[in-house]
């Protein structure tokens, strides 16, 4: 210890290496995230626009059919086609929600395990520094206890002897 420099400091260096890269891995991780959001929240917005396409063109073509008396079989017919398509559409959509919200959890969980890692990291890195300034305390007070000691010498040596 008396070669004034702190015998833990290339662990402090190490655990503040590890720190930055855990702090990467975390902004890293809540870009994802954000990215897994926009997709759902896009995804979803999709949906709605289906759902509402849907029940527009239901509601549109059977008040259309019904205007000139009734409907032919072969309009009925298209009709019905039409809103099984648009239905499988919707289906897509919402399959594709579900997906888009797996990703979103799954970024979570990643975001969530990287934010637990740069703590723990930001902990470990904290305890060394207490030990450092713990350290350097104990070494000020040396030095200014070596100063005393030289001061008491040097007034010894001057002072008369009787």
């Amino acid at each position: 210890m008396s070669n004034g420099k702190f015998p833990l400091e290339p662990l402090r260096t190490v655990r503040d290496i590890r720190l930055r890269a855990l702090e990467n891995e975390l902004k890293l991780w809540r870009e994802r995230h954000h990215a897994a959001q926009a997709e759902r929240d896009a995804a979803n917005e999709r949906l709605s626009q289906a759902t509402f396409a849907r029940q527009e063109f239901a509601d549109r073509a059977w008040t259309g059919m019904f205007a000139s008396g009734s409907p032919t079989a072969l309009a009925m017919d298209r009709y019905e086609r039409h809103l099984s398509l648009l239905d499988h559409d919707i289906e897509q959509r919402r399959v594709e929600l579900d997906a888009r919200e797996r990703e979103c959890a799954e970024a979570l969980e990643q975001l969530e395990g990287a934010a637990a890692a740069w703590r723990h990291a930001r902990g470990k890195l904290d305890a060394v520094d207490e030990m450092k300034q713990g350290w350097l305390r104990e070494m000020r007070g040396r030095i200014e206890w070596n100063e005393e000691q030289n001061l008491e010498e040097l007034f010894l040596r001057r002072a008369p002897m009787q």
